[in-house]
């Protein structure tokens, strides 16, 4: 094997084991300990991954930012589940609204027509609009996940937010 290169992903895999330490330090500028430890984990699982077309030259330089990049998504993944704890736990404390029945009217036709909405909307739509809306990944995340370009996500989502705007303003 003398003379041959090796592939992007075990080169960035041996990195990765060699600069650990390196890593989990440079992950603790925005992260935790345990988030850190769980981060570099993810960040191996990409690494195992990754193409060899293009070559990458730079393998430091692209481990740090795939590393960083994760840092951001753990990071705000955290935030959106910190704010939902604290809704929920507000949401508990307060004292029951009595809301009155013109109310309860309104929002159960609106809850009905929302619904029919989502249940009229293509699969792949529903299913890209759920990923984005209710789990938080970003429309990259999405094409990856689903193997669709970026485009296609995009185009998806305007479609189910086109379809809730109409049903809003009556059509």
């Amino acid at each position: 094997m003398k003379g041959q290169a090796l592939s992007n992903a075990v080169a960035l895999t041996r990195l990765l084991t060699e600069e650990r330490e390196d890593v989990l330090r440079f992950l603790r500028r925005w992260l935790d300990r345990a988030a850190a430890e769980d981060v570099a984990q993810s960040l191996y699982f990409k690494l195992i991954r990754v193409a060899d077309d293009p070559p990458i030259e730079n393998k430091r330089a692209f481990l740090l930012r795939l590393a960083s990049n994760l840092a951001t998504d753990h990071y705000r993944s955290e935030g959106r589940l910190t704010r939902l704890r604290e809704d929920i736990a507000a949401w508990l404390t307060e004292a029951p609204v009595h809301p009155d029945t013109h109310d309860v009217v309104v929002s159960q036709i609106e809850l009905q027509r929302m619904s029919a909405v989502i249940a009229s909307l293509p699969e792949q739509t529903r299913r890209i609009f759920a990923l984005n809306r209710f789990d938080g990944l970003t429309q990259k995340q999405i094409a990856e996940q689903l193997g669709v370009s970026g485009t296609t996500v995009e185009k998806h989502i305007r479609r189910a937010l086109a379809a809730f705007g109409k049903a809003r303003d009556g059509g």
